[in-house]
């Protein structure tokens, strides 16, 4: 269920956009409908029935947006977890260090950044070089 999840919040975006786009044009029409009914006041729901038409769309696509950025947000969150557990790791592991500076863990071997104190696998505490005399 929870697998996959950017993906399918991203493909509710469309498919929320599609059904709010319809609700509104066809709310916007029954308005217009409505309007040509009444005697008194149809005036008001003949203009309410133009905006639905024109802004509920719009505002349904808009929103749409904002619910598929953040379906991008959730996929592109999870490459970026899955490369660094992964690539890091493999990389260190093979002694593939991008930096002559990065210093590979004592304790689980993995490749780590020069400025960590600690290990970004394991945890463990950088070991501070020795100066002989």
């Amino acid at each position: 269920m929870w697998d996959n999840i950017g993906e399918k919040i991203k493909g509710f975006a469309k498919f929320s956009a599609w059904i709010g786009i319809i609700i509104s044009i066809i709310g916007g029409i029954a308005l217009i409908g409505f309007s040509a009914e009444m005697r008194r006041g149809g005036e008001l729901y003949f203009s309410l029935g133009i905006v639905t038409i024109i802004f509920g769309p719009l505002i349904s696509w808009i929103s749409a947006w904002f619910m598929y950025g953040y379906g991008e947000l959730i996929e592109k969150t999870n490459a970026i977890e899955k490369n660094t557990r992964s690539g890091i790791s493999a990389n260190v592991m093979t002694g593939n260090i991008s930096s002559p500076n990065d210093w590979i863990c004592n304790k689980c071997k993995s490749a780590n950044r020069e400025t960590a104190l600690f290990c970004n696998n394991c945890g463990e505490k950088k070991l501070e070089d020795v100066n002989v005399l």
